[in-house]
């Protein structure tokens, strides 16, 4: 049974996209979509190869081993522990840490107040590795910004 969820300010729990900044990042797992994205970084693949040399004249070719390994995401998101949207993709991480739970879904990039996606990164298999918090003391009154390090196991982009 999940925990319920407090609402502290109902403006802020009524907030949609539109009030959010216009160059922003939105991620949706389950149907359920997490603002405050601002930053994503480490979208890459790689494939191995193999070296086979020629006996007769000496070349090395290199083929790919087909093994196409996906790199590890850094998504850096702002933090309201008082936004229900906030709680929810904390308990996301939480479950995936105790559980190894693993998620599908999306991550969505928004330019210049449009409201479709410029670019769309499908994702299977997300698992939060690390959850890293920024320096906390007296003197920083920044932001709250939480980065993320995940792995997925397969991700297709789209334009």
């Amino acid at each position: 049974m999940p925990k319920p969820l407090l609402v502290l300010n109902p403006q802020i729990a009524s907030r949609t996209p539109k009030v959010l900044t216009t160059n922003q990042w939105t991620m949706t797992i389950d149907n359920v979509t997490y603002y405050n994205i601002v930053q994503v970084s480490g979208i890459k693949r790689a494939v191995g190869e193999q070296s086979r040399a020629d006996g007769a004249s000496g070349q090395v070719f290199r083929l790919t081993d087909h093994k196409i390994v996906y790199g590890d995401l850094s998504i850096v998101k702002m933090v309201d522990m008082n936004e229900p949207n906030d709680l929810r993709f904390s308990d996301l991480v939480t479950a995936c840490h105790q559980n190894s739970t693993k998620y599908d879904g999306s991550i969505k990039k928004y330019n210049f107040q449009t409201e479709a996606a410029v670019m769309t990164v499908l994702f299977e298999g997300l698992l939060f590795r690390e959850e890293s918090l920024p320096q906390l003391n007296t003197e920083n009154s920044a932001i709250f910004e939480v980065t993320y390090t995940v792995g997925v196991d397969y991700y297709e982009v789209t334009y």
